[in-house]
């Protein structure tokens, strides 16, 4: 999955599985794909990577979510991100898009 530079992952519901993610994000985070992709996407603080809802923003548009992803030194980077849920067949999931990046 790959949009021209721009912070996205994709998250199976109702697991909250981390399904795919963009490059930009990788290099955002410092990490590998294998670091994030196949892992929970977890309740905030619950485990390295985890979210949270935030409240409603009418200039953003839609549900937000902030995640964070705590590295292995454990410094802890947070992203938000903009969700869009959709459902392809009998499988549900999140698309969530973050801010564009130069590559």
């Amino acid at each position: 999955m790959e949009l021209a530079g721009v912070e996205a992952m994709i998250v199976s519901l109702p697991e909250a599985i981390i399904t795919d993610v963009t490059e930009p994000l990788l290099r955002g985070w410092n990490c590998q794909r294998g670091d994030v992709v196949g892992k929970a996407l977890l309740k905030a603080g619950a485990g390295a990577i985890s979210a949270r809802h935030l409240p409603p923003d009418e200039t953003q548009g839609g549900q937000q979510i902030e995640v964070s992803y705590a590295q292995i030194l454990g410094a802890v980077i947070r992203k938000t991100f903009n969700a869009q849920k959709w459902q392809e067949g009998d499988k549900s999931y999140y698309l969530l898009t973050g801010k564009a990046v130069d590559a």
